[in-house]
């Protein structure tokens, strides 16, 4: 039976106990697959963790490392970051899908992509592979989260931090900086930094937050339209500060002035 998972269903499967030899984690929004791929190491309790990246992978040490026993008799996690398994010669791509279909006893595996593009539509590989570990295994693919949602991400990872904050002012940070969820984790880590268990405001969103340059020419068009000149020009000399390149400032505007007068 095929198991493709969203992130819920992946979710419920790892705080229930059934279990699988074989992940693949792969989606849109990075952040998720670094955070799961974490999980599912976490709850694999192994006394050995190997890894392998596109620079360490090699078949055949993958073949010995899933069929040896681990030393002491113990659990061995394999987990395999961000492999170009679309750029692979179809011998090594053989001997991988071959690993991946034999039942494993100590051993669980695990095949990532926190940052590499996977599974897209024209990827013969990629196709082979998910349909591989969805009959022997768990895929999950994690999708972008709905505005709410990654609202709730940012209200709770500053409560977590310590700090407080309005939902009014994550909404606010979320429509400066867009909706990666790698790329706000950041921000919200220096935000608290900043303001050390105290609450934070928009000020210190405006103040502290990098403001993604589609969000900037937006705020760029509204003052222009409103007459705010100097508004406007100031805004620009923040991205001539940022050192973004002029003619990706001038598309942004562009698509920011379209927008507008929808």
């Amino acid at each position: 039976m095929k198991r493709i998972f969203d992130e819920k269903a992946l979710r419920d499967f790892l705080k229930s106990s059934e279990t699988a030899d074989v992940f693949l984690l792969y989606g849109e929004e990075k952040y998720l697959v670094g955070k799961y791929t974490n999980a599912v190491i976490n709850g694999a309790n192994a006394d050995e963790l190997l890894r392998y990246n596109q620079e360490s992978f090699d078949a055949d040490e993958l073949t010995d490392a899933v069929t040896m026993v681990p030393f002491g008799g113990g659990m061995r996690c394999i987990v395999i970051t961000d492999v170009d398994v679309d750029g692979m010669q179809r011998a090594e791509f053989g001997k991988l899908c071959d690993i991946l279909s034999q039942p494993m006893t100590l051993c669980r595996v695990i095949v990532s992509f926190p940052t590499l593009e996977f599974g897209l539509k024209s990827s013969q590989n990629s196709k082979k592979l998910i349909q591989l570990i969805s009959e022997n295994g768990i895929c999950a693919e994690l999708k972008k989260r709905s505005e709410q949602d990654i609202i709730s991400f940012i209200e709770g990872k500053i409560k977590d931090s310590g700090c407080t904050v309005k939902r009014t002012v994550c909404a606010y940070l979320l429509s400066r900086c867009g909706y990666d969820m790698n790329l706000l984790s950041s921000e919200v880590d220096k935000l608290c930094a900043y303001r050390s268990g105290g609450e934070i405001t928009e000020r210190d969103v405006d103040d502290i937050s990098t403001e993604l340059l589609n969000a900037s020419a937006f705020d760029i068009s509204k003052k222009l339209m409103a007459g705010d000149l100097g508004g406007a020009l100031k805004k620009l000399s923040d991205l001539y500060e940022l050192r973004e390149e002029p003619v990706a400032v001038l598309g942004a505007l562009s698509t920011a002035f379209v927008d507008l007068y929808r």
